[in-house]
């Protein structure tokens, strides 16, 4: 039988699985003890049987006896191992339930950080995108005093404004709520920030999102 090295999972290490596993080794030792022993009586048996000398019977029924009740013992504690046996499957299913319950509280608190994190994080990016239209307005308010004409400022807003950061946002929706069921997409899917697929600015941005998206996600361990 060729050793392996002890588990260190949590369902190895949990006190119980621990307990059961001693028991179960202590079996294993009368057991193979018990068996020794029998093998050993029957040996004995067996010569006393082909004896013919004096007392020979006397010595053959009382070989018997004892083989009857190490036969019986050894019965007993194969009882106790399947009892035992099935403890440890109970124990350590227990266990691994137990174990996925401290996960999924692990993983629910990570869900939760990070979901507050993207909240500020929103909250952050609409103050800046009000600072940006208040100097969005403060640059179409100059053109107007140049020029001296109102459309101009409509101009300015419309053509100097940042509104495709929040455009090539809408992208990242479906990123975040995509179907385990549904491969992800190609890392090449957008291309790359320096040679994206689509050329327009909004698609730029995309490719760079979903750059930084992959280079999270593979810190973070994700898919």
């Amino acid at each position: 039988m060729t050793a392996t090295a002890p588990s260190t999972s949590p369902i190895a290490t949990a006190p119980a699985v621990v307990e059961i596993g001693r028991e179960l080794e202590a079996l294993e030792r009368q057991l193979g003890a018990q068996r020794a022993a029998l093998a050993d009586k029957q040996t004995e048996l067996s010569v006393a049987q082909r004896s013919k000398g004096t007392g020979s019977a006397d010595r053959v029924h009382t070989l018997g006896v004892e083989v009857e009740e190490l036969e019986a013992t050894i019965v007993d504690l194969e009882r106790q191992q399947v009892d035992v046996r099935q403890r440890d499957t109970a124990t350590r299913e227990a266990a691994a339930r137990a174990a996925l319950e401290r996960e999924r509280v692990a993983a629910e608190a990570a869900l939760a950080a990070t979901a507050t994190a993207m909240t500020s994080a929103a909250l952050e990016l609409v103050k800046v995108c009000a600072v940006h239209r208040a100097a969005l307005e403060q640059r179409a308010a100059v053109e107007v005093a140049i020029s001296g004409r109102a459309d101009d400022a409509r101009a300015v807003i419309v053509s100097r404004n940042a509104g495709g950061v929040i455009q090539a946002l809408e992208p990242v929706m479906s990123w975040v709520t995509r179907d385990p069921a549904i491969q992800p997409l190609a890392r090449d899917h957008y291309g790359t920030p320096r040679e994206p697929k689509w050329t327009d600015p909004i698609s730029q941005l995309v490719a760079q999102f979903f750059a930084a998206w992959n280079e999270q996600q593979d810190h973070a361990g994700g898919v």
